[in-house]
């Protein structure tokens, strides 16, 4: 089961996390581990780890609404969503409604039993390469 890991408990609990993280960031190098790590140190950020899986999320401001951004979420989806109640409690408990989470499009399957519908979608395109035309 995952839990929220406060800011004090991340030095003696990264041993068992930094796989994931480092598992992460390879996959996704445009985030970088220290300063993932320095907004959950300074509270910008909130952390949820598993066996499995994390996730780190933090508040979104757009125009006309506040949400929280689980920003950053890898590993098992399914502990993932076995964590969702536990996750929403604390995100309600903070006076957000909405709780948007970005993940691989295959979690759209498994999230939606969940409450989960697809919103939007990003795309990425670096710039400079071949765009197949």
């Amino acid at each position: 089961m995952m839990r929220r890991l406060a800011r004090h408990e991340l030095k003696s609990e990264y041993s068992e996390i930094e796989p994931q993280l480092m598992k992460y960031i390879a996959e996704f190098p445009e985030y970088d581990l220290h300063e993932m790590l320095r907004e959950v140190l300074t509270g910008e950020s909130v952390i949820w780890v598993g066996k499995n899986s994390f996730a780190i999320g933090a508040p979104l401001d757009y125009h006309n609404a506040r949400v929280f951004l689980m920003e950053c979420t890898a590993g098992d989806v399914e502990e993932i969503m076995e964590a969702m109640p536990i996750i929403e409690a604390d995100i309600k408990a903070w006076g957000f409604n909405d709780i948007e989470v970005c993940g691989r499009y295959g979690w759209k399957k498994k999230m939606q039993p969940y409450g989960f519908k697809l919103d939007r979608v990003i795309l990425k395109k670096t710039i400079g390469e071949d765009d197949g035309r």
